[in-house]
């Protein structure tokens, strides 16, 4: 069998590509509700009020004691839920707030030392955070030290890729039971005020997927360049438009300019 030659690859490759331009369809899940306007859900619109904190394992507690410094320390919650301090044996952290745990240290503190008081605050929690991913420069877990919106989290993450389905951003939101549910939010209507940014809550995931665009790209990369001589490798720019159809999912269509 005779291996083909370069002007053959090279047709079989336009084929395929004017293949694919001609019928590469992208379907957007219609189960993906678009984040509820401020008045159906206003809790999307302002900073979280987060319940009274229990103390997780990772988080770094700041113990303070007003009149005694040298039981001044910082401690890290073990994986066993425990922390180590100075004079007592080892205490279990989770599962309390800080107060219960602050009134706990200065009941063990005061056998050993008189008219003691002991305070505890959380340092740096590792469940106050969000995460973000997808098509974004750095995928990365986000710090909810103070208020977060998604525009602001994938600015942390270092922006969208130019592969990014920027007008079809989904939210991922835990709810009570431990579940998540997804909302879909479009982040080109934020970027000029036409719709409203929204405020993330811990153990939210961010999640921007690839654009039509990007899928092709991929493909080319993929299972063109990568098959192909070096001096046939080329790059194809292609647009895309979108079609609403009220029978049916809206649809994206990719087409060659």
């Amino acid at each position: 069998m005779q291996p083909q030659s370069f002007p053959a690859v090279f047709g079989a490759v336009i084929s395929i590509l004017l293949t694919l331009t001609a019928c590469s369809t992208l379907l957007i899940d219609p189960d993906v509700p678009p984040v509820p306007d401020i008045q159906a859900a206003p809790d999307f619109y302002q900073p979280p009020m987060e319940e009274e904190y229990r103390i997780q394992t990772g988080d770094l507690l700041s113990i303070r004691s007003y009149y005694d410094p040298h039981l001044n320390q910082e401690v890290l919650v073990r994986r066993d839920g425990n922390i180590s301090l100075l004079l007592l044996p080892d205490i279990q952290a989770t599962g309390q707030t800080p107060k219960d745990l602050s009134k706990l240290l200065t009941d063990k503190y005061s056998k050993h030392i008189r008219d003691i008081d002991m305070t505890v605050s959380v340092a740096k929690s590792r469940e106050l955070s969000v995460y973000v991913g997808g098509q974004v420069k750095v995928s990365s877990k986000q710090p909810l030290n103070e208020p977060l919106t998604v525009l602001q989290a994938v600015t942390s993450a270092g922006g969208f890729l130019p592969t990014a389905n920027t007008n079809q951003v989904i939210v991922l939101r835990r709810q009570e039971d431990g579940q998540f549910f997804a909302y879909q939010i479009d982040m080109d209507k934020v970027l000029v005020n036409q719709a409203r940014d929204i405020y993330l809550k811990r153990y939210d995931i961010v999640h921007v997927p690839m654009s039509p665009i990007g899928h092709v790209g991929k493909f080319v990369d993929q299972y063109i360049n990568q098959i192909i001589p070096q001096a046939l490798r080329f790059t194809v720019n292609y647009s895309w438009i979108e079609t609403v159809d009220s029978d049916s999912p809206t649809q994206i269509q990719v087409v060659s300019p």
